[in-house]
């Protein structure tokens, strides 16, 4: 009997210390264009293992041609659209009345805030820079997946105009709060915004890793002219 609880216990903790098994390699992608998702399993090989035993992730994200191309608006196939979600339409036969749930194929992009996500199972899930669904990995100042911000060369960040210009005043309100808080030339002319980018990424960083570079003067380009009567301009707003 004491053997029989010896072996036992042996084989329990030659269990715990196996976890889990590698990872399958990844399937093929469940689309050829417009994204897809693929997928990798894993086997348990203890009592029990923390975390998933499958992992997505996106692929073939190439838009499709006009052919092969499902949207939100064309799901229905020409049924009543009676509830629009990211990765759920619900459609209204137009002839029996009854209502049916189209979902997104997993895969294909969706909104979540600033971060890129895709729709996975109905739901708009953010994947990470690993490309992995659910990944919370983000590419850091560097332009490194999951770096620490710490590998950059101030070589690779400059200053860039960003195409967008200041706001100029709409109102004749707004205008006097310029000139009132000697903002005047923010009421005659507007500039370039000008950013800190990382060469190699493209990617927007803080200004401060472009501490070590001149920053450019701006374009300026005038604003439309304001008529606004002497009022505005007699005491701050």
């Amino acid at each position: 009997m004491r053997l029989c609880f010896l072996y036992l216990t042996q084989l329990w903790s030659l269990a715990s210390a196996l976890g889990w098994a590698g990872w399958s390699p990844w399937t093929p992608c469940s689309r050829t264009c417009g994204g897809g998702v693929s997928q990798q399993l894993r086997r348990c090989l203890d009592i029990k293992c923390s975390g998933h035993s499958v992992r997505f992730r996106v692929c073939n994200e190439k838009e499709c041609d006009t052919l092969h191309r499902t949207s939100r608006e064309t799901i229905c196939g020409g049924e009543e659209i009676l509830s629009k979600q990211q990765c759920e339409v619900v459609c209204k036969s137009r002839t029996s009345g009854s209502h049916f749930l189209w979902r997104m194929a997993d895969g294909a992009p969706c909104q979540a805030d600033s971060n890129r996500a895709v729709c996975s199972h109905g739901t708009c899930q953010v994947v990470g820079c690993d490309d992995v669904i659910g990944s919370s990995l983000r590419f850091d100042v560097c332009g490194v997946c999951g770096g620490r911000g710490d590998s950059c060369d101030s070589a690779q960040f400059v200053w860039k105009e960003s195409g967008e210009f200041t706001e100029c005043p709409s109102s004749c309100t707004q205008a006097a709060r310029d000139f009132h808080e000697g903002k005047d030339d923010d009421v005659r002319e507007s500039r370039a915004i000008v950013v800190c980018i990382n060469a190699n990424t493209g990617r927007v960083v803080p200004e401060r890793l472009c501490a070590d570079r001149k920053r450019p003067p701006a374009k300026t380009k005038p604003c439309p002219l304001l008529i606004c009567p002497s009022r505005y301009f007699e005491n701050v707003l």
